[in-house]
């Protein structure tokens, strides 16, 4: 039961940063950079590319045995290498290449949430009862999505302020650096849940495979 509070939690902190750092508000920070429209559909394409890293994921829950470090770590890099790009816009020293630090970082960052996203449904498909599953996660859902909505709208705000200042890059850096602590405080709260024993079939041997 404390595994399932710690969950939700960590599922309003992590959402933080999901609503920060996608959509309009993605979109917007790369026109910053002066991202085209080849940019544009790489950003479009590199989480599904990320979703790719499951595979290793998987390799690696199969040879480490232990979910809840593989989802922490793999949470904190990723989430965490915003904050590199929080700072790109004020490094003009870069030119145009930070747009390409830019797209190399977010790569990063999808390859390793890929990773952390495949230990932590195996995680979550044992910590939570199969009777309780879709109360919990309809309750864990809609809890998240009211944050998400509230979290939008305050970053909205932020950037449209500092966009009215004439300084959009300080509004972009700030929502992001949020988002950031958010996600760092969320990893830490993945640390402290616990995880059930891997079930595993005695046929299956995943580490075999690679």
């Amino acid at each position: 039961a404390r595994g399932l509070r710690l969950s939700i939690a960590e599922g309003l902190l992590s959402n933080v940063h999901i609503t920060v750092t996608t959509n309009a508000f993605l979109t917007g920070f790369a026109l910053l950079l002066g991202a085209g429209d080849f940019e544009l559909g790489v950003i479009a394409a590199l989480p599904f590319v990320g979703q790719l890293f499951q595979f290793a994921g998987a390799y690696l829950e199969a040879r480490l045995g232990n979910r809840r470090m593989l989802c922490a770590v793999g949470a904190a890099l990723g989430r965490g290498l915003w904050g590199i790009i929080a700072v790109l816009p004020f490094l003009a020293v870069l030119g145009r290449a930070r747009l390409v630090v830019f797209l190399v970082v977010l790569a990063l960052s999808q390859a390793l949430l890929g990773i952390a996203a495949n230990a932590w449904t195996s995680w979550m498909s044992d910590l939570v009862p199969p009777r309780q599953r879709g109360r919990y996660f309809g309750t864990r859902n809609t809890i998240t999505s009211i944050t998400a909505m509230g979290a939008a709208w305050l970053a909205g705000r932020g950037v449209d302020y500092y966009r009215a200042t004439g300084s959009p890059e300080t509004g972009y850096a700030l929502i992001f650096a949020v988002a950031v602590v958010a996600a760092l405080v969320g990893a830490f709260l993945l640390t402290l849940k616990p995880e059930p024993t891997i079930r595993r079939a005695p046929h299956v041997q995943i580490a075999a495979l690679f």
